[in-house]
């Protein structure tokens, strides 16, 4: 047997470039995130997968709105939340944020920056605007599928360890409720 390692190397470097292309967050602005008032989200969903805290800001079409309304797509960011913002190949969680005046559910869970988590997603019932108190809650059934599958990729890569030899190294991944790719 023979393997083009440096061929794929490239082609795992160029992977990896999609990959982040495809998931980037950028604010229309320069500096957004600081013109928004945000330093950091608090991420509590290694102990909780509901949590109450408030709505810090409202993006839609990658620009800071005060309110939305039921029907339209926007980018949530809370002060705290649970949920897991997609990362080192592991998707982002989805689930659901109420308040007192309206539903949204989230589709997708993004970093805007490494600090700040986005819950992307659509109004489904209501309004919110922004200073809202709300409850974000994570979709517990696939949350705990994406867990199982991510133990899966350690478990492998130990196993193939222990087989094939202590240079097998781990260089990318996906993480996913329905399966997982080992690279």
């Amino acid at each position: 047997f023979s393997v083009d390692l440096d061929g794929f190397e490239k082609a795992m470097e160029q992977q990896r470039e999609r990959a982040k292309a495809s998931h980037k967050f950028v604010l229309a602005e320069k500096g957004g995130a600081t013109k928004l008032g945000i330093t950091a989200t608090t991420f509590t969903g290694y102990r909780k997968l509901s949590q109450k805290t408030n709505l810090a800001g409202i993006l839609v079409d990658k620009n800071s709105v005060g309110s939305i309304k039921e029907g339209q797509e926007a980018s949530l960011i809370l002060e705290d939340t649970p949920f897991y913002g997609e990362m080192g190949g592991q998707v982002g969680d989805t689930g659901e944020i109420r308040s007192t005046k309206g539903r949204f559910a989230v589709t997708n869970t993004v970093h805007l920056t490494p600090d700040i988590i986005v819950h992307q997603g659509r109004v489904t019932e209501g309004s919110f605007s922004a200073g809202d108190k709300v409850t974000a809650e994570v979709d517990k059934e696939r949350r705990r599928d994406i867990a199982r599958n991510h133990t899966a990729t350690h478990l492998l890569q130990a196993a193939l360890r222990q087989i094939v030899g202590e240079h097998v190294q781990q260089r990318g991944s996906l993480v996913a409720p329905e399966r997982f790719r080992f690279d």
